[in-house]
Parts: C-alpha cells; structure tokens; sequence
C-alpha cells in the first residue's frame, strides 16, 4: 500500500494567523510530509490568514478550497473531503502542532493494519504560548476504544482515517449538534462496525484556550447526552458510564471557577484514563 496521504484542515476568520504559521511549521519539519494539505476556507477569512496560507502553498502542497460563507466545521470537512486525492486523510487544527515523527508513525501503522480504520494518539495539552500543560493519554485496543466510544476516546486533530471508510458511513453529519462533530462521527463509526486504535505516543502539542472550558456551555453538555446515550446503553451499560456521560452537563451548571475545581478532581476519574 502506498504511504501517499492527504491532511484536511478548515480555517476560519477569526483564528490565529500565528498560531497557523506554527502549525506550518511543525508540518513542513516531519520526518514523512504530506503529499498535500487541503485547507478549507470556511468563510472569507483577513488578509493576515491568507498571508500566512500563500507563504506555505508552494512548499507544503497546499489545496486551497474556499467557501462563499462560513458552515460549521462538519460540511467544511466534508467540502474538503472532496478535493483529498488520497485514501489515508490526517486531521489538523490550525491552532495545534505536530511533532517530527508523526505522520511517519501513524501512516506507517495505517499500512502495516489494514484491517484499523480510525488511528488516533496521544497528545500534550499546552497553553496559548505554547508551554505544556500536561500529557492526555486515551486508550489504545479497538475493545476498549469500543466500550468507552461514549467518552470520545480520540483527539480529533490527532487521527487518521481511511477516507473510503468514513465516506461510506456518511462523512461528518452536517446536523451534528453543536461541538459534536467528531464525537457523533466516532458513534456512528462504532456502530457501523469499523475498526479503531491509538498510538501510545504524544504526537501532537494541542493548544487550550484560557476560556476552553468557557465553550462547555449547558447545552454543550445537552448535546453530549443526546448524541452518547445510544453508545453507553448500547457499548458500555454501567451506572458509572451513564454518570460520566451526564456530568459535562452537571458541569456546566455550576460558576465557572467551581468547574475548573471540579475539572481538576474529575480527572482522576476519566474513563478514557482509567482503561489504559
């Protein structure tokens, strides 16, 4: 199998055009670069984003493909999807970076394991300077990536998926509730049967927000519930799994410094921790 491969990215307006020259950057130093990038413009974006794009079209292969209006990320990747000439598609977010070896590692894995459909990693929470905040380490064996689907057990800007296959389930709903886009897609991905894995590596530096846990609004935590009922009764149907599933929303309700306070106690408690 050939180790061709595409990225999909979308930007939008008001992103960082600093933060998108950093993630340039990590992607023209990987030990395996991509045969392309296709960057989605969701929406007319400032001159300072499109600067920064124009700089790095020619040396990364960038496939610039521009929306009238902005749509959500959903039906912007699936615009993307479009115009990625490869079966292998890595996800990027435009604010996070990639360290050295991990399109060589996660496309090598893809190769070697025909049979995994989504591969995600490991990543390392860092601020908005870029200093690191911690290590979030999900679980790896397709068994329990299944049980724990409830508890989105990939990092989105982590993974690589086999294009064929997510297109054959439906691509990312365009009618994902709000901040659900990947979660509702990993559901759908288990209940269609597909097969998952992570590699047991930090491969890329993801960046929080100071207002991060600003945006895990109540119907944020709404949402989560609607869209991993149907997994916890269906995957993992324990007391303890339906509580996690509830306590985004449980969350939200409270001022935010109790959240953060609640946030750091919880942690203890992940299931995607616990599982490793």
């Amino acid at each position: 199998m050939s180790q061709n491969f595409s990225v999909l990215m979308s930007v939008y307006n008001a992103e960082n055009p600093d933060y998108l020259e950093q993630c340039f950057t990590s992607i023209n130093a990987q030990f395996l670069k991509p045969n392309e990038i296709v960057m989605v413009l969701d929406g007319p974006i400032n001159m300072d984003l499109h600067q920064v794009i124009s700089r790095w079209v020619s040396p990364l292969n960038i496939v610039v493909a521009p929306l009238q209006r902005n749509v959500g990320l959903s039906k912007a990747l699936n615009y993307g999807l479009k115009f990625c000439k490869y079966e292998l598609v890595a996800r990027m977010d435009t604010d996070d970076m990639c360290y050295p070896e991990r399109f060589m590692k996660q496309i090598d894995f893809m190769v070697s394991n025909n049979d995994v459909d989504i591969l995600g990693s490991y990543c390392e929470d860092v601020t908005e300077s870029g200093d690191s905040i911690r290590v979030r380490k999900v679980p790896v064996e397709h068994d329990i990536i299944l049980k724990s689907i409830w508890s989105c057990p990939f990092i989105h800007p982590s993974v690589v998926f086999r294009k064929s296959k997510v297109i054959e389930i439906g691509s990312y709903s365009e009618n994902a509730p709000h901040r659900q886009d990947d979660y509702e897609l990993w559901i759908r991905a288990a209940f269609a049967g597909l097969k998952f894995s992570n590699i047991p590596s930090v491969l890329i530096k993801y960046r929080v927000t100071a207002d991060a846990y600003k945006k895990n609004t109540v119907m944020v935590g709404f949402n989560r519930i609607k869209v991993g009922f149907r997994a916890v009764v269906a995957f993992d149907p324990k007391f303890t799994s339906f509580l996690g599933l509830f306590y985004p929303f449980f969350r939200s309700l409270l001022p935010y410094r109790l959240q953060l306070l609640l946030a750091k106690f919880a942690g203890h408690f992940d299931p995607r921790s616990k599982s490793l």
